[in-house]
C-alpha cells in the first residue's frame, strides 16, 4: 500500500560496462588523492578554492 506518491523502482540492471568500471575508477581515486568527491568538489571550486581545479577537470567532461 503506498501512502504518498508513485511506487519507487530499482535499478535492475546486472551487467559490468565500461562506463561504470571507469566512472567508479575516477570517483574512488579521486576522492582518494584530493579528498574531495564530485558534488563538494564542484562547490569548493565555487568558493575559489584552486587546488580542487585540478579534481574537476580530471573528471572529464560528463557523460563520457
Amino acid at each position: 500500500m503506498l501512502l504518498v506518491g508513485p511506487e519507487m523502482k530499482l535499478f535492475t540492471a546486472s551487467h559490468i560496462d565500461w562506463r561504470l568500471v571507469t566512472g567508479s575508477t575516477q570517483f574512488g581515486n579521486g576522492w582518494s588523492i584530493a579528498g574531495f568527491s564530485p558534488g563538494p568538489g564542484l562547490v569548493a571550486l565555487g568558493m575559489g578554492e584552486f587546488k580542487v581545479l585540478v579534481f574537476v577537470c580530471g573528471h572529464g567532461p560528463p557523460g563520457l
